[in-house]
């Protein structure tokens, strides 16, 4: 993990960095809790570390969250394109990375802890833009303090269609 988050990488916002940081967070993982979870437990669905998920999946256990399993690898390629760290400039380096991690939190591209790899790409992410190089401040970590405003944010960045679903909204993709 340690090797991921803190040598430089063409493009963080690859496609393939995201499934190498979710594999090797997962290879620290007990085997109970390498399977889905839900409220009330752990299920009998496997995480698959590293692969994107070929399933849709729900996190109220009611509506679908983020796009369908089939449009990742274009919206992940797109993804890469738009926030690309090497871009941004000044300011626009933190908006960038906080648009990127709602984004990557909104794609839920693993089966699985995705959240947590969004808080941890998040970190290297701000490294690669050339700020808090040193990782002494954990964004996290930090996150992590107020978890259920954090989590509130982040459903409200997307506002639902008609029918209470979310997608993936073009028009924030970063724009300046």
């Amino acid at each position: 993990m340690r090797r991921l988050t803190s040598q430089p990488h063409p493009n963080i916002c690859d496609g393939q960095f995201l499934c190498d940081l979710h594999a090797a967070f997962n290879a620290h993982l007990p085997e109970a809790h390498l399977f889905t979870h839900t409220g009330i437990g752990f299920t009998h669905f496997p995480v698959k570390p590293g692969q994107l998920r070929d399933v849709d999946v729900s996190v109220d256990g009611r509506s679908l969250h983020g796009p369908h399993c089939r449009d990742l690898p274009e919206l992940l390629s797109s993804f890469a394109q738009a926030y690309a760290p090497q871009q941004w400039h000044g300011d626009d380096r933190l908006i960038a990375m906080a648009a990127s991690h709602n984004r990557l939190t909104w794609l839920h591209p693993f089966r699985d802890g995705n959240g947590r790899v969004a808080r941890l790409f998040s970190g290297p992410y701000l490294a690669a833009s050339g700020i808090d190089q040193s990782t002494l401040w954990s964004l996290s970590r930090g996150l992590s303090r107020h978890k259920k405003q954090y989590m509130f944010e982040l459903w409200t960045t997307d506002s639902p269609d008609e029918e209470g679903r979310h997608y993936f909204n073009e028009d924030l993709l970063i724009d300046f």
